[in-house]
């Protein structure tokens, strides 16, 4: 298991210790958590960024009233 070690000023440390201490948590568990997260949504946004740009380059998308248009025409 590798250690990583993070400074932080006196009143954040505080913080985070009230925090863990309220929800009754490992600081340490908490801390991998939070930064898994963190960078899991980063991931996920970049992923759903890209996507949204493939797919409004190459979407064949029509409006709803286009749609209903096609529709009463058959």
């Amino acid at each position: 298991m590798e250690i990583i070690n993070i400074h932080l000023n006196e009143e954040d440390a505080s913080v985070i210790k009230e925090y863990v201490e309220a929800k009754q948590l490992h600081l340490s568990t908490f801390i991998r958590d939070v930064m898994i997260e963190h960078i899991q949504n980063e991931r996920d946004l970049n992923r759903y960024h890209e996507t949204m740009y493939h797919h409004q380059k190459e979407s064949k998308a029509i409006s709803f009233e286009e749609m209903m248009k096609e529709l009463n025409r058959e």
